[in-house]
């Protein structure tokens, strides 16, 4: 009898070592398999010199949710807009331009100097409308990404020969260059975004006389002070 209690004895304390030992080891498993994000997460900020241009392809979302009414008038309420289908974006020192394109064949210039925005129209190509440089989110590099963080960091992955860093959220997808931290394309069901950077502008962009001038008007206009 007593030989048997020190038989279950030592097999109950096999047992118990054996947890011990195995139950970190599965916690290390988990702490390994989660990919670390690289740091930055991605070039957002181009800096003060940058040129890049985003094109756009849109197609339309999953037989799935076409059937769903809500889904269905907010795509034709959508399909009745203009969409942008390509974006011209330069920079240097304090002065951008972004030329946005649209699906209907026209096109809006938007300059930012100072604080305000000078915007020209496709329609009326003579003529800059001014105002204030808008919200932040008006002014981002690469608005389409600022979804990324840390938790959406899925790991590396190689596509045609080159290394990405890939993050995800829901039906969206972010592929970011892993040498150069600069996106290449974001992808959802209904949106394609790539990207192609250039080298900085060789010449330095400039603002018209006129639009310094009209800049200084509406200055002393919003000051209260009359010409």
């Amino acid at each position: 009898m007593f030989a048997r209690w020190l038989k279950w004895f030592a097999l109950m304390k096999c047992c118990v070592l054996l947890l011990a030992v195995t139950a970190p080891a599965a916690d290390a498993d988990k702490t390994k398999a989660k990919p670390v994000p690289p740091k930055p997460l991605y070039r957002g900020q181009l800096g003060d010199d940058f040129t890049f241009v985003a094109e756009y392809e849109y197609q339309e979302p999953p037989a799935g949710a076409k059937d769903q009414q809500p889904n269905r008038a907010a795509r034709e309420f959508f399909n009745s807009r203009p969409k942008t289908i390509k974006l011209e974006a330069v920079q240097t020192g304090t002065i951008r331009r972004d030329t946005r394109y649209f699906n209907n064949d026209t096109f809006t210039e938007v300059w930012r100097y100072g604080g305000m925005r000078f915007v020209r129209r496709s329609y009326n190509p003579t003529t800059y409308d001014i105002g204030d440089a808008g919200s932040v989110a008006d002014q981002r590099d690469l608005g389409e990404l600022d979804w990324i963080t840390a938790d959406t960091y899925q790991g590396e992955q190689t596509r045609k020969g080159r290394k990405y860093h890939v993050y995800q959220l829901g039906n969206r997808a972010a592929y970011v260059e892993v040498d150069t931290l600069q996106p290449s394309w974001v992808e959802s069901d209904t949106l394609l975004v790539t990207y192609t950077f250039g080298p900085p502008p060789e010449q330095p962009l400039k603002i018209d006389e006129k639009l310094l001038k009209g800049l200084q008007k509406v200055r002393r206009s919003w000051a209260g002070v009359e010409d």
